[in-house]
């Protein structure tokens, strides 16, 4: 009677873990196309903190103020070789509009 009742719960336990294991499964596959994402840019961003904090060494951490007013840098390829659009905007500048503070292409 006893070993009966040891198997019955060894089997509800394995079931409960396979049912686990299918649920995480599953939702890894719907979650794939949003996380992988979010872990490449997550990769890329530990892989480049280095250079980043190397250029900001390089510049000596300034700020950019530009008129008296913060500002965030951006240094833009333009597709033509030796050729670099620089375009200052101000630090709440997103999708939703900014203002543009300073642009210069060089060569």
């Amino acid at each position: 009677m006893e070993s009966s009742t040891i198997s019955g719960t060894n089997l509800r336990t394995a079931f409960v873990l396979l049912l686990v294991v299918a649920v995480t499964l599953l939702f890894l596959a719907v979650t794939w196309p949003f996380l992988k994402p979010l872990l490449l840019g997550a990769l890329l961003a530990g892989l480049f903190h280095p250079l980043y904090r190397w250029i900001t060494r390089l510049l000596g951490g300034r700020r950019v103020v530009l008129d008296g007013r913060p500002g965030v840098l951006l240094v833009l390829a333009t597709g033509t070789r030796g050729q670099l659009h620089v375009v200052t905007v101000d630090p709440g500048c997103g999708p939703a509009g900014g203002t543009l503070l300073a642009q210069v292409t060089v060569a």
